[in-house]
């Protein structure tokens, strides 16, 4: 009967057999690699902004943690995005975008609805900006 069957839905041995090796496989995905940074980015030059005390004065990306999201500031353009898309915005930046290297300025926003409400989204997107800075090999200047 089971031969029977096989014939009638066309399989063959061979089919037969490639289909049963693919049953205990984990699925294959493609490993897309993460957007980086382009590499003529240098690591952060400390002697060219330490003394830096006024965020007009930073010309490296500036980001400020929303309860929405992330707003960049980077070569006199400012966006605000959703933290997940930090990765991708800051990628997409010049290399003129970094003079002080792979560093970026990074604030929290600091007027917050009266009773907490904004907390815990802001602590959210700054664990998810973190992690993205920190994955791009960026060094956090965190501003208060």
């Amino acid at each position: 009967m089971k031969a029977i069957l096989l014939v009638i839905l066309g399989l063959n041995s061979a089919n037969l057999t490639l289909l049963a090796s693919g049953i205990d496989q984990a699925p294959v995905t493609s490993t897309q690699q993460k957007p980086r940074l382009d590499t003529r980015i240098p690591a952060p030059d400390r002697e060219r902004y330490r003394s830096i005390r006024d965020a007009k004065d930073w010309m490296n990306p500036k980001l400020t943690i929303l309860r929405s999201g992330v707003e960049v500031v980077a070569k006199g353009r400012t966006v605000a995005i959703a933290a997940g898309d930090l990765r991708k915005t800051l990628v997409g930046l010049p290399v003129e975008a970094w003079p002080y290297g792979r560093v970026a300025s990074v604030a929290l926003m600091h007027l917050r609805s009266v009773g907490g409400g904004d907390d815990y989204p802001i602590e959210q997107n700054r664990q998810a900006a973190k992690r993205i800075l920190e994955e791009l090999e960026i060094e956090i200047n965190w501003w208060p």
